[in-house]
């Protein structure tokens, strides 16, 4: 492959294949790209194509419904230092794999790098909008791993939640708060009430 454009073309090609509904060779198809895509992801300088990779890495993980520690270290490293988009992609990334509901109680391994980027959006308000996807996530992780309830409370992740001044009471009367933000905002009231 020559150029970033052309691996965009083939990832998205695949990320196509592999959220077919049916079809015989899918499911082997994504435990065969998991590892050498989650290595790609690693390695792609280019955001777009890292963008698009992480979309191809999520569906990978649905389809085969497991989180490999490999995977689990890409996620974790871009949803801290990533770029804005790559950030959003990682955490769009890892809803998709924890739709697979058998992902759940093997996610704990997110749940630190999910907890800075609600702790983060305290202070940077641009990044609220990926808080309240990373606090979805983690609201349906807990239920299923204790060392992640654990987790969340060291962080005072309930705090951002609850308290009176926090950022989060406040986003629903935000202006322009995007389509994908304000149903994972709904997504969120719904899982802690």
């Amino acid at each position: 492959v020559r150029n970033w454009q052309e691996r965009i073309g083939l990832a998205e090609g695949l990320r196509v294949l592999l959220t077919l509904p049916k079809g015989k060779g899918v499911a082997p198809l994504a435990e065969e790209a998991l590892q050498p895509v989650a290595a790609l992801v690693d390695k792609e300088a280019n955001d777009e194509t890292k963008n698009t990779l992480l979309a191809v890495l999520g569906a990978c993980m649905r389809r085969t419904e497991t989180l490999p520690a490999e995977a689990a270290k890409t996620l974790c490293k871009n949803f801290e230092s990533g770029s804005d988009s790559v950030r959003r992609a990682a955490l769009l990334c890892a809803a998709e794999a924890l739709q697979a509901t058998e992902l759940l109680a093997g996610a704990g391994g997110l749940v630190p790098s999910l907890c800075k980027v609600v702790q983060t959006a305290e202070k940077k308000p641009g990044l609220r909008g990926d808080a309240v996807h990373a606090a979805l996530m983690l609201v349906k992780v807990a239920p299923h791993d204790p060392a992640a309830e654990a987790e969340m409370d060291k962080c005072k992740f309930w705090g951002y939640l609850t308290s009176p001044g926090s950022y989060f009471c406040a986003l629903p009367s935000l202006d322009g708060l995007g389509a994908g933000v304000g149903v994972a905002l709904a997504g969120l009231a719904d899982a802690v009430l």
